[in-house]
């Protein structure tokens, strides 16, 4: 993973928001959005992945004039569906039983440390400042 670029990257985190063009893909299906409809349980793997692909798009995040509007989308899909589905009271996920309150508590976890790396990396933090909370996991 270390070695992923930046085209990589976009590309994963299409595949984590479902926002990919190749549905087939396996991880389309079993990726961050995906493992959660149908729920299939969570996998930290996804998580780690989407951090990855944040901590090599960073640059970009914080120093272009504009930012993509398409890695915005991936990750508010991840952010905004994650939590509709998995984290809400009556989000699918809670509301028909099929994630544990632990499980939901672990998502809402996920999804505020993406969210807020994100923060950080459009509103121009330093790398280090950006994925210091992640760091300490």
């Amino acid at each position: 993973m270390n070695s992923l670029s930046a085209k990589s990257a976009r590309e994963l985190l299409q595949f984590h928001s479902c926002k990919h063009e190749d549905v087939n893909h396996p991880k389309w299906r079993s990726g961050f959005l995906g493992s959660l409809r149908p729920y299939t349980g969570l996998n930290a793997k996804n998580f780690h992945e989407v951090m990855q692909c944040l901590k090599v798009l960073a640059p970009q995040l914080q120093q272009a004039p504009s930012i993509d509007r398409e890695i915005i989308a991936t990750l508010w899909s991840i952010c905004h569906l994650g939590r509709a589905w998995g984290v809400e009271p009556q989000g699918m996920l809670r509301r028909n039983g099929f994630i544990s309150i632990e499980d939901s508590v672990q998502l809402e976890e996920w999804i505020f440390q993406i969210s807020y790396t994100a923060f950080c990396l459009f509103d121009g933090y330093d790398i280090e400042t950006a994925f210091e909370d992640y760091e300490n996991v």
